[in-house]
């Protein structure tokens, strides 16, 4: 990029405050289109929950891939809950069903952080063709959505899910 103007002024709205800006001649390279053929199936995904019920989801990749699913809260924390300590987050085989209440090690109990009666949190699932590891167990919402924009679109498959988690 080339910086062609930058400065500052004051505001023509509120006179107290300063306005820093600048202009620049920037070259954005275009990223890599998504993989039409990397597609991942999630079902049964319900967009209620209430606190202390169990989250269940069902999972089918259409290509081998790796899983991560992130929580992201509405306080802007957030969290990696799959894989776990229990899971080293091994291959999912192409067209093989997955479904998490089948699994010994995955009980993902909803929980609200925030004292409201409704809370609105996100679900991340970031599938990708080659292992890609995510090193927070708890971190920001911020860190994730980075580390999610650094793998290129034709390596990877989102999926997003909105839930409220209500008081029983």
């Amino acid at each position: 990029f080339k910086i062609i103007e930058e400065g500052h002024k004051q505001s023509s709205v509120r006179s107290s405050e300063t306005i820093f800006y600048c202009i620049a001649d920037v070259e954005v390279k275009k990223g890599l289109e998504p993989d039409p053929s990397f597609h991942v199936s999630v079902n049964d995904i319900k967009s209620v929950y209430y606190v202390g019920e169990n989250l269940h989801f069902s999972v089918m990749p259409y290509k081998d891939c790796y899983m991560k699913i992130f929580l992201l809260e509405d306080n802007d924390r957030g969290c990696m809950l799959y894989p776990n300590e229990y899971d080293g987050g091994q291959i999912m085989p192409a067209n093989k069903y997955f479904n998490v209440s089948d699994s010994p090690y995955y009980c993902f109990e909803m929980q609200k952080s925030s004292d409201r009666q409704i809370e609105i949190n996100r679900l991340v699932f970031v599938f990708t063709k080659t292992e890609r590891p995510f090193a927070h167990e708890i971190t920001s919402r911020a860190e994730i959505e980075k580390w999610i924009a650094k793998i290129p679109n034709n390596q990877k498959y989102l999926h997003y899910a909105v839930l409220e988690i209500r008081d029983k």
